[in-house]
């Protein structure tokens, strides 16, 4: 025993002494790279990069008495061992902290504007035709509308038949409605359209869905912004009455003796004034279950105005001021929620069939998300002129054209988006683990069923759930309800610090399926703030309420489709529900 701890304690060579030094130097290296790209990734609060700093040197200390002080031959073994550990944790730890910051900067600091790089171009001919791709149509006549997007259509026509060397005709038509009609007809073969629209043009026109094809998908750069197009006049309906009153502007939040705010200001309200004869802010009309699913060909397109009196003004209280708008930390700031209606690219053109605004005060801890049908009947800025269209339909036209939809309805100012799709919300939910969601009523959809009361929810039952409306009464105004308690299950599962556990996996997930203006800082001091604190936060849902009719739209004219009026009381209480989270009550 005696002999077997003396040759332990032996120092070793030369030879042992240099790998000693090797690897000591080795895992500093590694663990310098580490400590290096967490500086570059602040994910961590400072508290715990000082205690994570602690164990890096300890690691050290024990490498550095073992290999280089102490240097036995039983230290030196261990000391290897130790350091070969160390410096596989780090190059693991590396492999995880380096893909997950330069995924976030793919998905952060996107711009939010309304000149788009057009990708969603569509060229659809009978579905019995022989074409089979786009170089088949030859002598074909082409069509295209002019009613919106008129120079990108043209510019997608003269695309095909250069890129294709194809003689073709062109015939132009007032509205996507009567150029459907004509493809379907034979008067043309082929038809250029905006992918976006083809869902509009199978709801709206009898005998479109089921009989025609897609021969292929455009992909090409324009720097026409939309706001600088001709705005077509809508049809002349100067003998109806103004659908919000005596032509006061309400389709853009505004009232008599108010003035529109831009976006880049935050607005000034007016004195208050009583309302008269209006339903009360929490009261609530029933939309008609199901408007978009009947043709509207067969439905009488004469609208259950609103009386035609003058509306009463919408009480804002001041929007509080901020310091740094910027530091999301610090100061309250808003985000706009946009999901588009459709799988895939998150890319594409799409109208935006949820239109959540979230108002969060990081100091008191308060959310509020509140949301609007997306049958709203307004008017979209720097787009449709004096003309009203669909919320919905302000997505078609960029993320921007949206927010400052919404900034025009409840007075404020809009300062990040979100933009989501159905594959991020099936993605992200799944990658949480699941989420738990409460619901109002027992319902079935699409064979999936949910209890009354909390839900455990994966990513696809959380998506039927979101897109679900035919089964209430309250039609669009229960699918926006529901949409705001998957953000709030979603918001109560990132609360947890266990979310570190599968960040990177998140990341990957919402690359290419998830669009932010948000900064990849800015995102990063959001959860540095709730690792430090671990404070709960309080969430509040409001919705605001519309009644149905039928209208002329901007972007699909023609024909009137099914709108909702928006009740302008609930716009106040939404409204001054966000400037109370804005001032910290």
């Amino acid at each position: 025993m005696i002999n077997k701890k003396k040759k332990g304690r032996k120092r070793v060579g030369k030879a042992g002494r240099i790998t000693g030094i090797v690897f000591f130097a080795l895992q500093l290296l590694a663990v310098a790279l580490v400590f290096y790209e967490l500086i570059r990734f602040p994910i961590l609060p400072k508290r715990i990069m000082a205690e994570v700093g602690v164990v890096f040197v300890l690691g050290l200390g024990v490498s550095l008495y073992a290999l280089i002080i102490r240097k036995t031959r039983n230290s030196v073994t261990f000391g290897i061992i130790w350091a070969i550990i160390w410096i596989v944790a780090c190059i693991l730890g590396l492999a995880y902290i380096k893909p997950m910051r330069s995924t976030l900067k793919k998905v952060t600091g996107q711009e939010a504007t309304m000149s788009i790089h057009i990708e969603g171009v569509s060229i659809l001919v009978r579905a019995e035709d022989s074409a089979s791709k786009i170089s088949d149509t030859n002598g074909y006549t082409y069509g295209v509308q002019m009613a919106q997007d008129y120079a990108n259509m043209v510019a997608a026509y003269d695309y095909i038949a250069r890129n294709n060397n194809l003689k073709l005709t062109l015939r132009e038509f007032d509205f996507y409605p009567t150029l459907a009609e004509a493809l379907l007809s034979g008067e043309i073969r082929a038809m250029i359209v905006d992918t976006a629209m083809i869902p509009l043009l199978e709801e709206n026109v009898e005998g479109f869905a089921g009989h025609y094809k897609i021969l292929g998908e455009l992909s090409f750069d324009t720097d026409i912004e939309r706001s600088k197009m001709t705005v077509t006049p809508m049809p002349d309906v100067s003998g109806e009455p103004d659908p919000y009153g005596q032509g006061q502007g309400h389709g853009q939040g505004q009232g008599p003796g108010q003035t529109s705010p831009t976006p880049s200001e935050e607005p000034t309200p007016t004195e208050p004034v009583e309302p008269t004869g209006e339903p009360g802010p929490t009261e609530e009309v029933t939309a008609t279950p199901t408007p978009e699913d009947t043709p509207t060909q067969n439905l009488t397109p004469t609208p259950t105005k609103v009386p035609a009196t003058p509306t009463p003004v919408i009480t804002m209280a001041p929007v509080p001021d901020r310091t740094n708008p910027k530091d999301v930390t610090e100061e309250y700031f808003t985000v706009y929620f946009s999901g588009i209606d459709c799988y895939g690219s998150i890319t594409a053109r799409s109208r935006s069939d949820v239109n959540i605004v979230m108002t969060v005060n990081p100091k008191s801890h308060k959310i509020l998300l509140v949301t609007i049908p997306r049958d709203a009947y307004v008017r979209i800025p720097g787009v449709t002129g004096g003309n009203y269209d669909k919320l919905t339909h302000a997505g078609i036209y960029g993320v921007r054209a949206s927010m400052n939809t919404l900034e025009n309805v409840y007075g404020i100012k809009l300062d990040y988006y979100v933009r989501v799709n159905f594959s991020s919300v099936e993605r992200f939910v799944d990658l949480l683990g699941g989420i738990d969601v409460y619901s109002a009523y027992a319902f079935s959809s699409r064979g999936t069923s949910f209890a009354k009361g909390t839900n455990h929810l994966n990513g696809k039952r959380a998506l039927i759930f979101s897109r679900e409306r035919k089964a209430f009464a309250a039609g669009d105004h229960q699918r926006g309800r529901n949409q705001m308690e998957v953000i709030k299950g979603i918001i109560a599962k990132i609360q947890s610090p266990a979310i570190l556990n599968n960040f990177n996996g998140i990341m990957n997930t919402i690359s290419g399926n998830v669009q932010t203006n948000l900064t990849d800082d800015q995102l990063l001091s959001l959860v540095r703030m709730q690792l430090d604190t671990g404070a709960g936060w309080s969430v509040e849902t409001y919705s605001v309420s519309t009644s149905g009719g039928y209208e002329y739209c901007y972007s699909y004219q023609g024909m009137k489709l099914y709108v909702g009026y928006i009740n302008w009381n609930t716009v106040s209480e939404a409204s001054n529900k966000m400037r109370a989270v804005m001032a910290g009550n």
